[in-house]
């Protein structure tokens, strides 16, 4: 029994050490770009003293969450990473509880004055407050229509994105194999959904036009009752004052809308509200379809990315070396600017700190990287250490292809959004 234990005890470390490989990959938690937490550090101290009678700590970066904590374990569970860790081993899965306890405290959670994309973080506080009321309504009424779509199969069990994804999109419309998006790390052809169906065109009975016009028509879904029933929030524009007198900072954020002819100036806040059930399952319903098309739109674009680069590296030694180049835009934060010389009373203007990266010419490089002391490779569990390490360590050398790469920064006045920085 000792030994079983034992040998569980070790499996877990080994679990966990993946877990936070994984969980630090920048494609899964972003850095923080808070103007107040950005590019601050945590120390994670060791339990316990090495064996020379030091306590030795890592320095990580604050990065943020990109979903719930509990959703990021259940992400972790059914990630690719996870599943070949598990058929490797011949291990069971471990509960979601064990992960969440293991998250690191460098993870911070996410703010809503971090994000530009009004769509996903719209989208993500409506679904919180879905997946909490639907299985209690369902619990409360039975559904009378014959055929409703709450009877479902995987419909009261919808409780992260991958879930939603699943549940809209199946049978003839699910994901399917493309061979021609695999990337020369992945082990089997990535899945991919069909252009029409995310894009709401498919006109196929079971997919996502269909089953939103079925949600809105399910009575336990739209059930009337108090006008306050629900409690969310949404994006408001709020004003601002008049345009003769806002500040000239030329700040978006002060964009009046068609009707005003620029006399009024709004900004777009995250307020809360209270609505009927009704109300509020058609507006989660009215912007669905927009949520799913961007996530697909990002998640092809993001694999567009990885294979451009991968035909970059691809090219080394070739004629082709040095002839094409990726270029990409993006912006990092909202700034105050700093000015010298300002008047009494006089606000900082606020603006995006944009980013331009250029990856081109792959060359040959060594590449040195800060690891932890290691005896052995086996007591490194078989894991690359990608943690600096700030007490005694050792640094290790590789030679490796990689793409010489060019940043460039520039400030803006205008709010940073998807549109501006294109």
């Amino acid at each position: 029994l000792l030994v079983s234990r034992k040998k569980r005890g070790d499996a877990a470390d080994d679990e966990a050490a993946l877990f936070k490989e994984w969980s630090h990959d920048p494609e899964v938690c972003r850095y923080d770009s808070n103007q107040r937490t950005g590019g601050k550090r945590v120390h994670r101290f060791d339990a316990e003293p090495g064996s020379d009678g030091r306590i030795r700590f890592e320095v990580h970066e604050k990065r943020t969450l990109p979903c719930s904590r509990k959703e990021l374990c259940e992400r972790f569970i059914k990630s690719p990473e996870y599943e070949a860790f598990m058929a490797r081993t011949g291990n069971g899965a471990v509960s979601v509880s064990f992960f969440q306890k293991r998250i690191c405290s460098c993870m911070v959670d996410p703010k809503m004055n971090q994000c530009a994309d009004p769509i996903d973080t719209q989208h993500n506080v409506l679904f919180d407050v879905w997946r909490r009321n639907v299985p209690q309504w369902l619990d409360e009424t039975t559904c009378g229509r014959e055929g409703c779509i709450c009877k479902e199969q995987g419909f009261r069990d919808m409780k992260s994105q991958d879930d939603l994804f699943t549940f809209l999109f199946c049978g003839e419309c699910a994901a399917v194999a493309d061979p021609t998006r695999k990337l020369p790390r992945d082990d089997s052809d990535p899945m991919q959904l069909r252009y029409d169906c995310v894009a709401g065109e498919c006109e196929k009975d079971g997919c996502l036009q269909d089953k939103c016009t079925r949600l809105a028509n399910c009575p336990v879904l739209t059930k009337g009752g108090s006008d306050t029933e629900m409690s969310f929030r949404k994006w408001t524009l709020v004003p601002r004052g008049v345009a003769e007198g806002a500040a000239d900072d030329g700040d978006e954020d002060y964009a009046a809308p068609s009707d005003t002819a620029g006399k009024a100036k709004y900004t777009r806040e995250m307020l809360p509200c209270r609505s009927s059930r009704k109300d509020f399952v058609l507006f989660f319903l009215e912007g669905l379809p927009a949520y799913i098309l961007h996530r697909g739109r990002a998640w092809w674009q993001t694999r567009n990315r990885r294979l451009q680069d991968a035909r970059l590296i691809n090219a080394f030694e070739t004629p082709a070396a040095g002839k094409s180049c990726n270029f990409r835009t993006d912006f990092s934060a909202r700034e105050a600017y700093e000015m010298q010389d300002a008047s009494t009373g006089q606000r900082p203007n606020v603006g995006a700190v944009c980013v331009s990266i250029v990856l081109h010419s792959p060359t040959k490089r060594t590449v040195k990287t800060y690891v932890k002391e290691v005896v052995s490779e086996e007591d490194a569990n078989g894991y690359a250490r990608w943690v600096v390490e700030v007490s005694k360590g050792e640094v290790t050398e590789e030679e490796k292809v990689a793409l010489t790469t060019d940043v460039y920064f520039g400030y803006a006045r205008n709010k940073g959004d998807g549109r501006f920085h294109h």
